[in-house]
């Protein structure tokens, strides 16, 4: 279902959403990802112009003009996809995940 999808959004509107196991399923199928500014995990995914895009939560406006730049600049979500499964394949792999609990 989600291979089917160009784009996720995080409609989170509070600190409860630490991380997103959805977010590494997007990155894992290279869709780039909107979220909200929460200061949590999500954030640590989802980098402004590098592996997503950024709005304010419950920023509406600012929301819709993050999915029409999307929308509006294919070479800009070509750079993002490429870049999010970068990111899920340097650092959220199981194998990645497992050598580094080997490491500790």
């Amino acid at each position: 279902m989600l291979a089917s999808c160009d784009l996720m959004i995080v409609g989170s509107k509070n600190r409860a959403e630490a991380f997103g196991m959805t977010i590494v399923e997007s990155f894992a199928q290279s869709i780039p990802v909107i979220a909200p500014m929460l200061h949590t995990g999500v954030n640590f995914l989802v980098q402004q112009d590098k592996t997503g895009l950024i709005y304010e939560v419950e920023n509406e406006k600012q929301l819709r003009e993050r999915v029409d730049q999307l929308e509006k600049d294919p070479q800009l979500y070509e750079t993002l996809s490429k870049s999010c499964r970068e990111f899920y394949n340097q650092n959220l792999t199981f194998e990645k995940f497992k050598k580094n609990l080997i490491n500790l």
